[in-house]
């Protein structure tokens, strides 16, 4: 084990050190506007520490400060005062992503979604369209495939469909052997891209903000709604994932740690579906908020973009918001 860990650690320093390298030998002639070549080290260093240690967050944490330090010691490496400003720079930054009112939006909003998913749960809600769901599926494929519906039905936001694709399939998941992982990547694997290629959706309505930011920067004459369409057949990794899901699930060819993980759940005698937990429940206990959610986040875009005066001025839903 320990041997294992030594070798784990060798590679991935070998590759943190040749990607270093390649960086600087084939960096371009370092400008004004030109990012200096160890801007790669923060990214590269979170990866790596986080495939050494498992622990994402000491990971990220360590990143940031090499990058705050970054900015600044460079310049004078030897500089007790290169590397207090490092350091400050480090925390300057810190503060205002934990104070940016985008972020505290996001913190709040999460945790509202898993209490409406609590009452959803305790309502009965989700049991009732489990049991509507029973009806048509039949196995581990229609189960998969299930999910994967649900993961596109589910567009108005990633961390929305995550939340609620995940508890909602789960028990049908365990009822026909399909595994904790695989119901995880199928999740996961279609609540990002079908937010990042859904015409509304809260992702979309955060990237055309930054894409009108953008061209008004530089000078183009299109909003971020026109950019966003622009560059919608350029999304591969969107296209190629949700196209591999499904083929995935159709074909019922696993492979790796996952298809392991699948003889695993379907040996298993410890994860089942209990049938008192599904016996009663209404499905629209659960359908009405759901409906009411996508319906609050559609009018709140509206309304941020100016509501009818917005419209008659020529912008589109998504867009007036920004």
């Amino acid at each position: 084990m320990k041997s294992k860990v030594l070798t784990r650690g060798a590679v991935a320093l070998i590759i943190f050190g040749v990607l270093c390298v390649l960086a600087a030998c084939l960096a371009p002639s370092q400008g004004p506007q030109e990012p200096a070549w160890f801007s790669i080290i923060p990214p590269l260093l979170a990866i790596v520490l986080a495939f050494l240690t498992r622990h994402v967050l000491v990971s990220l944490g360590v990143a940031i400060l090499a990058g705050g330090l970054l900015t600044q010691v460079p310049q004078a490496p030897l500089s007790a005062a290169a590397w207090l400003e490092g350091f400050k720079t480090t925390g300057i930054h810190v503060a205002r992503t934990i104070g940016d009112r985008g972020n505290l939006e996001i913190l709040v909003f999460i945790p509202l979604i898993f209490v409406m998913i609590e009452i959803l749960i305790a309502s009965g809600g989700f049991r009732g369209i489990i049991v509507w769901l029973l009806r048509w599926v039949k196995g581990g494929k229609s189960a998969q495939l299930a999910t994967a519906l649900m993961g596109v039905l589910c567009f108005i936001d990633d961390y929305t469909s995550a939340i609620i694709v995940g508890s909602m399939m789960q028990p049908i998941t365990d009822r026909f052997r399909v595994s904790r992982q695989k119901l995880a990547f199928i999740v996961d694997a279609t609540s990002t891209p079908i937010a990042g290629l859904a015409v509304i959706s809260t992702w979309i309505a955060y990237e055309v903000g930054l894409l009108g930011q953008v061209a008004a920067e530089i000078g183009i004459d299109k909003n971020g709604y026109s950019l966003f369409f622009d560059a919608l057949s350029f999304r591969f990794y969107c296209w190629l994932m949700i196209a591999f899901v499904f083929s995935h699930i159709i074909m019922g060819r696993d492979f790796g740690p996952m298809k392991d993980a699948e003889k695993r759940a379907g040996c298993s005698a410890s994860i089942e579906l209990r049938a008192s937990s599904i016996e009663k429940g209404r499905a629209i206990n659960a359908l009405v908020p759901l409906a009411g959610l996508i319906l609050f986040h559609v009018t709140g875009l509206w309304l941020d973009g100016g509501g009818p005066a917005g419209l008659r001025e020529g912008g589109s839903l998504v867009s007036l918001a920004y």
